[in-house]
């Protein structure tokens, strides 16, 4: 098992049989939102800086900055670096991660999620204790109108390198990808997590998220997402 080694799947749920599984993408943001064509090798080699300094080290989290800037160039997106906000080291590793989704679609001209909420986090947490995708109770999903969600976990050195896993490392590798839900040339998992992060939820009015964090057994760290979208009433976020 190498430096950098993670696992990852993600889901798409349905909870209103009338909505698409996958929303369109408008013509003006899907040439941003396609899956780009191959895996993209982290440049610079972030994960043995993680592993030997931390996820939260300044090196770890700048290198892993740069290799994801390095990738979106791949995208035409040089003119879109990640910018962190400057309080980025005080937040929790939930926080973390839902800024660096947001930032992911805000960037791509897809809207943002407007916050986490304390009942998704809740439902989200044994999903990355047990290392596996998170979900929803009917109850909770019906209480906060959702009509169709996505489900995300990876288990990486942190937030910022779990993205890199999610957006730029998530399609099919000869060497075997850690990928479980993409094993094989034909899988249908390639890029899923990707597309669960830039899904546009055409005529939901409202997206939310609960994001939750566990220690990895291998020093690492798991991490789970539910995104939601809906039109209910906007509840109270934690964040």
């Amino acid at each position: 098992m190498g430096v950098g080694w993670s696992v990852r799947r993600s889901h798409v749920v349905l909870v209103i049989a009338s909505v698409a599984c996958l929303a369109a993408v408008p013509q003006s943001i899907a040439r941003a939102s396609d899956p780009v064509d191959g895996n993209i090798s982290p440049n610079p080699w972030f994960l043995q800086a993680c592993s030997a300094q931390g996820a939260g080290s300044s090196t770890c989290i700048g290198q892993t900055v740069a290799a994801i800037d390095n990738a979106r160039e791949s995208e035409q997106m040089r003119q879109y670096p990640l910018v962190l906000p400057d309080n980025f080291v005080t937040l929790t590793a939930a926080e973390q991660t839902f800024v660096v989704i947001d930032l992911e679609r805000v960037d791509r001209g897809l809207r943002p999620i407007v916050g986490l909420v304390s009942q998704l986090d809740a439902a989200a947490l044994p999903g990355a204790v047990r290392h596996t995708d998170p979900a929803a109770g009917t109850r909770l999903l019906r209480s906060l109108r959702v009509r169709s969600y996505r489900t995300l976990w990876g288990s990486s050195f942190g937030p910022l390198a779990t993205d890199y896993d999610w957006m730029y490392d998530d399609g099919y590798s000869d060497g075997g990808d850690p990928n479980v839900d993409c094993q094989y040339t034909d899988s249908t998992g390639w890029w899923a997590h990707r597309n669960a992060i830039l899904t546009s939820f055409v005529g939901q009015r409202l997206l939310l998220a609960g994001i939750a964090m566990a220690d990895d057994a291998q020093g690492m760290e798991s991490i789970t997402a539910i995104i939601t979208a809906g039109g209910g009433p906007r509840p109270r976020l934690v964040y």
